[in-house]
């Protein structure tokens, strides 16, 4: 079968001459749905082309990577992009389907306590936030606390009131 590769290229980089580690800004890299591996080539960009390539060694985070080989220009703020190989090793690709499956399994999952749970309920959105939202059952409920327009018979005080009322 053919491989179909792809760029990820989101965000700058950084690295110092002679480094093994390039710094990134506003990357996503130990994202396993991505499929930055060992081995994947690393581009440098600037405007005149291609500054650098280099062979990924190791992710070490979101915003780190180690380098098989030291840098040889260094770079600030660059743009960059990393060659995904998407099906180009059945290991990587299996690595990169199981991550998928996990978080598309965490969102089902999530999903259905929105659905049929009755607290709040903590999620992870695409982007990586972490976000709080209200099971439907705790929405409802809420609403049936709120007193309905023009049923006033729960009201048994007036005393937050500030203006007479004239009958």
């Amino acid at each position: 079968g053919a491989n179909i590769m792809s760029l990820y290229a989101t965000g700058t980089i950084t690295g110092a001459l002679n480094a093994t580690t390039i710094t990134g800004t506003g990357t996503k890299w130990s994202d396993a749905k991505i499929g930055i591996t060992n081995g994947s080539v690393l581009f440098v960009s600037s405007n005149a082309g291609v500054d650098g390539v280099y062979q990924v060694k190791r992710v070490i985070s979101d915003t780190s990577i180690e380098l098989v080989q030291p840098i040889y220009k260094a770079f600030t703020n660059s743009k960059y992009s990393i060659l995904v190989a998407e099906s180009a090793s059945t290991a990587a690709w299996s690595n990169q389907l199981a991550a998928t499956l996990g978080y598309y399994q965490a969102q089902m999952d999530g999903w259905q306590q929105i659905m049929t749970g009755t607290g709040d309920i903590a999620l992870t959105a695409p982007d990586g936030t972490k976000v709080t939202i209200k099971s439907f059952t705790k929405l409802s409920n809420d609403l049936d606390k709120k007193a309905n327009a023009g049923d006033n018979s729960d009201i048994t005080s007036i005393s937050g009131l500030k203006t007479a009322l004239s009958i």
